[in-house]
């Protein structure tokens, strides 16, 4: 009976058990209960067995799923050791062992069931391991399977997280074939590929990504996102991004068939053999690896493929249109969509789309430098709440969340995002967080420049309806009607209302553009090309011109190939170079400081609410002369509206007053605490961390300044520059000490002084 129960074990069928692993009822009289116990346990043991031996032999059978295959065969490894204590087991009854055989005649059922005790939690752990893929088997993606397994692995038992970790590592090395093959040789899987089209569905999909060989179009590469499913959880999102980075990189790199731009042999050969001792599962070794890779592809592509000349254009283009340094094309964009909003916004049938916005860039280009750029064509306007209806309410979600992408909705009163379309190679310098950046200073720029914008049109609409006035009034007269003292007033107090508007606007977009901008701008180009060594002495006069080119032409030329050395920059020097311009642009600008932001969108809300309610007045602020009558005897409703205006714009001036002096004190205490920046938000750490966490690991030793080809100062900048600067801008608000000393109230107007007389009532 012995043999028979080794058999059962080794996965054959017996007559003794039933399919469910029960003793047939034939037999049972014949056994103690004891024995049927411990037999019908072996029976579900070897029932567990021959289920995951099934699953197995299935998983072999399934040559187009290439990571359950590898599975089954990883489980037949492990299985192996199952049937090696079976033939074990056997060997000892025949020879009688004494641990093993009862008086060397007998062998009882309860040392065998010990001997296979240790199978009882891992055949389990498999059985159900197996049960889990059969649910869902023919949706299996290696980025799921290896969570699975993973996970398993995280097992109390020790023989378990074994075998789970043993399954898991074949599974790995598989991945990392695919993986290496894509990001050492740009080639794809047939299955399970790591990168896709977007849209799978296209005819890219079918003609220009051929699976197990390298990728053809530039045009199909570049369209490539990843593939979420073929990753596991364990990879990071900096890791996925530079999966991607460098797979399409070296994809582009194959496919355009020079010989002096494919990667080196021997580049090849060593990241494969770094890649041959890490797995997912290891963390940060595995995203050490993937990281080096990245900076040394980026140093290769920087010397062999992107050219310093591209780099300069697009951070050029990016500063004009992005950061509005072209200050005729952005208030001509301003003016444009303005006429837009006019235009399309005024009756049911009509709306505003994004073809709209793209031809009012068009507009906006023409007479000014940017109608012959090139790079304007890369720029376009998405919405992401969709077309804009007439009358309709803007959706709650459309916006994205948080502090430093609030500004979004100013220009257009619904969510607008300026995009920038990135080309080979500019994609390997650019990364999506970076033109993240870029988008939300547009907004915040723009919505500035809109404020701006929008009150001087005011100021032009007061003082043209002041001059009118004047025609029939005469000078220092408001039209001699009973309400003439209250209307001059409420007119002083409109023109103070604006004028102050206007000084704060001019005053925060001339720090802006002046002090973080430009200069921020400036330090990037300064370091980006340092300043070459003097290969020619300064002339003073024309004359002596020729001659001191002439004297030191014989040292020029060593001059000139000494400074090429030192000019050089490597590539993830500039990446870190452009980050820290980014930081240097969200913390000088103030958009990263969540309270400043807010408030300055406030003030920009209150100016829109004050012009909004001119334009609903009919351009002036002022009543129309002898609208209600000339005395209360006549009419007493003279000077009802006058009142009414007066209560409104007395409430927009003490809510300006009250945000000005809550911006000042802001910054004050921000400077008062000795913090040489102001606080960074969530969200804009979030966009500079995506931004600088790629660059690489011994990045930083370079940019210290000891080595002769790093910039001459450090890329995160002196904090006493920005110090200086909101000195600067506190000391410009606060040019005649009336934020300082809390007097918020013009003293012409007084305190909640009476419009009219007692008998005005």
């Amino acid at each position: 009976m012995i043999y028979e129960v080794l058999c059962v074990l080794a996965g054959y069928e017996s007559s003794i058990f039933t399919e469910d692993s029960q003793i047939i009822p034939e037999f049972l009289p014949l056994l103690h209960p004891g024995e049927v116990q411990t037999l019908e346990s072996l029976a579900g043991l070897a029932a567990k067995y021959r289920k995951v031996k099934n699953a197995a032999n299935h998983f072999k059978t399934l040559y187009d799923e290439h990571y359950l295959l590898t599975l089954g065969t990883a489980m037949f490894g492990v299985l192996q050791e199952y049937e090696d204590l079976i033939m074990e087991t056997e060997a000892r009854v025949l020879k009688k062992d004494s641990e093993l055989v009862g008086a060397q005649s007998f062998v009882p059922l309860s040392s065998v069931r010990a001997v296979f005790s240790v199978w009882d939690a891992p055949l389990a752990a498999l059985d159900l391991l197996v049960s889990d893929i059969y649910k869902e088997l023919p949706q299996w993606s290696p980025g799921p399977l290896i969570d699975l397994l993973l996970d398993r692995a995280q097992s109390g038992v020790h023989r378990v997280a074994e075998i789970m970790s043993i399954l898991a590592v074949a599974v790995q090395r598989l991945w990392r074939i695919h993986l290496t093959g894509f990001l050492l040789h740009g080639m794809l899987s047939k299955s399970d590929p790591l990168a896709e089209p977007p849209n799978k569905t296209t005819s890219t999909s079918a003609s220009d990504l051929q699976k197990d060989k390298p990728l053809h179009t530039t045009k199909s590469i570049s369209a490539l996102v990843l593939n979420n499913a073929c990753i596991p959880a364990c990879v990071t999102p900096q890791t996925r991004e530079s999966i991607l980075y460098v797979g399409k990189a070296v994809a582009i790199v194959k496919n355009q068939g020079y010989s002096q731009k494919q990667l080196p042999k021997e580049m090849i050969f060593e990241y494969s053999e770094a890649f041959e001792r890490v797995l997912p599962q290891d963390g940060f070794s595995f995203d050490r690896v993937v990281a080096e890779l990245r900076t040394t592809i980026s140093e290769f592509l920087w010397a062999h493929v992107l050219k310093e000349k591209d780099v300069e254009e697009s951070v050029e283009s990016l500063s004009e249109y992005f950061l509005l340094r072209n200050g005729e094309f952005a208030a001509a964009l301003i003016r444009e969509i303005e006429r837009l909003k006019t235009t399309k916004l005024s009756s049911r049938s009509s709306g505003i789309r994004e073809q709209d916005l793209s031809l009012a860039l068009l507009r906006a280009s023409l007479g000014t430098t940017a109608q012959h750029d090139p790079s304007l064509s890369k720029i376009q306007f998405h919405l992401p709440g969709g077309p804009i209806k007439p009358f309709s309410v803007p959706k709650p979600g459309a916006a994205t969340a948080g502090m430093i992408s609030e500004f979004s909705d100013y220009l257009l009163g619904t969510p607008l995002i300026l995009n920038y379309a990135l080309q080979w190679p500019l994609d390997l310098f650019l990364v999506p967080s970076d033109l993240q950046i870029y988008s939300h200073l547009f907004a915040y720029f723009s919505a500035i420049r809109r404020a701006q914008h929008i009150t001087s049109e005011c100021w032009t609409s007061l003082s043209n309806a002041q001059r009118s006035r004047r025609r029939w009034t005469g000078p220092g007269s408001e039209g001699g009607t009973e309400d003439s003292e209250a209307r001059a007033r409420l007119l002083r107090c409109g023109w103070g209302v604006l004028r102050q508007m206007l000084w704060f606007l001019d005053t925060l977009w001339g720090y802006l553009m002046n002090d973080v901008v430009s200069v921020q701008y400036r330090k990037f180009k300064d370091d980006e090309d340092p300043p070459r060594p003097e290969s020619v002495a300064s002339e003073r006069t024309r004359d002596g011109t020729i001659l001191a080119r002439s004297h030191r032409s014989v040292h020029s030329v060593a001059s000139t190939m000494t400074a090429r050395k030192l000019r050089h920059i490597d590539f993830s020097t500039l990446r870190l170079l452009h980050s820290t311009y980014l930081r240097s642009l969200l913390t000088g600008s103030l958009l990263a400081d969540p309270t400043a932001a807010t408030t300055i969108r406030s003030i920009l809300d209150v100016c829109n609410e004050f012009v909004g309610q001119i334009e609903r007045w009919g351009g002036d602020v002022l009543p129309a002369l002898l609208s209600e009558g000339s005395l209360a005897s006549q009419d007493a409703g003279v000077g009802k509206k006058v009142k009414e205006r007066w209560a409104t714009v007395k409430e927009i001036d003490g809510t300006l007053n009250e945000l000005l002096h809550s911006f000042y004190q802001h910054l004050t205490e921000s400077m008062s605490h000795g913090s040489t920046s102001v606080p960074i938000s969530a969200d804009a750490s979030v966009l500079l961390n995506a931004s600088t966490t790629i660059l690489g690991l011994n990045v930083f030793r370079n940019l210290t300044g000891k080595s002769g080809a790093g910039p001459s100062r450090g890329v995160m900048g002196k904090d006493g520059d920005a110090t200086r600067q909101l000195e600067h801008l506190l000391l410009r608000l606060d040019f005649n000490s009336a934020l300082s000393t809390a007097q918020l109230n013009r003293a012409s107007e007084g305190e909640d002084t009476e419009l009219l007389g007692d008998g005005e009532t």
